[in-house]
């Protein structure tokens, strides 16, 4: 009988590359809860993160944006946006990283809600098999077991979120990651990072994870701003590629390419166990059924 945490639902074992913001790569649990949920209640502080948040928003850009906002066109990005928007008063440009899957309802509905909020926003267009041929090009084709298109386009968003960085003379860059960047020493929404040529440091906020917000204060503000969900697949609400890919990524790894999010959602407070539960049921069946 398998061993899971009664707090996030993770399987006793080892990860296979997932929750890489943290050293803990093997799961252990005892007393029913795994050594990454001890860690996070042992390190975590409501009052460390209010200054963190604090912190970045101090901080002094001398360009137009005070902020660079990854906007994939899903619920979570769309949530940041709006926090950042009407919860802070930021002024963001917002980018969209076109890699070719994303659908044209997707990017009409982008242009439309950052319309709606008064937000600046560009599309970046580049098409995967370009970044595909690259990176088999560059790489030993031995290590493209546990490749998937996914950490491919992370990649480019990150690389084109420094770029506009540089051109608008900002570095702060805000996420709609629901999660912790990091759980030790202490739990972390941010991340600093200098990029090779930038004069400095860049700082990147996981803002929904920054401000505490819950699945159902996400349905919410995604009502409010009159976000709809496109339909494109059981899986993703703005990329075609997954539900594309995960049914051979599973075959050939044994899990599937996010394996550990849901649970790092869990036990990062966004869903409660008993949604994180359904939600894990849910999606078993899909992923193991496309």
């Amino acid at each position: 009988m398998k061993k899971i945490c009664q707090n996030c639902l993770i399987e006793k074992g080892r990860l296979p590359y997932v929750d890489q913001a943290s050293d803990f790569r093997e799961i252990k649990i005892e007393n029913g809860i795994c050594n990454l949920c001890q860690t996070f209640q042992k390190n975590f502080s409501q009052q460390r993160l209010h200054e963190e948040l604090q912190g970045f928003l101090a901080e002094k850009n001398t360009g137009k944006y005070d902020v660079i906002l990854a906007l994939s066109g899903g619920k979570d990005s769309f949530t940041a946006l709006y926090l950042a928007k009407k919860e802070l008063d930021l002024n963001v440009l917002a980018f969209t990283y076109q890699n070719g899957f994303i659908p044209e309802k997707v990017i009409r509905q982008s242009k439309k809600i950052c319309q709606k909020l008064n937000v600046d926003f560009v599309i970046k267009e580049r098409s995967l098999q370009k970044s595909l041929d690259h990176y088999l090009n560059c790489q030993d084709y031995s290590l493209s077991k546990n490749f998937d298109f996914c950490s491919l386009c992370s990649q480019n968003i990150s690389a084109y979120s420094i770029k506009l960085m540089k051109e608008h003379d900002t570095f702060r860059l805000i996420t709609g990651d629901n999660c912790y960047e990091s759980i030790s020493p202490y739990v972390s929404a941010i991340r600093r990072y200098k990029p090779f040529g930038y004069k400095r440091e860049t700082i990147t906020i996981n803002l929904p994870f920054a401000l505490r917000v819950t699945k159902r204060q996400q349905e919410k503000i995604l009502q409010k701003i009159g976000w709809k969900n496109p339909k494109i697949s059981k899986y993703s609400s703005n990329c075609q590629i997954p539900n594309l890919i995960e049914k051979k990524f599973i075959e050939i790894n044994g899990f599937h390419s996010e394996y550990g999010y849901l649970q790092k959602e869990i036990r990062s407070g966004f869903y409660t166990r008993e949604e994180g539960e359904k939600f894990q049921k849910k999606t078993t069946s899909i992923f193991f059924s496309l």
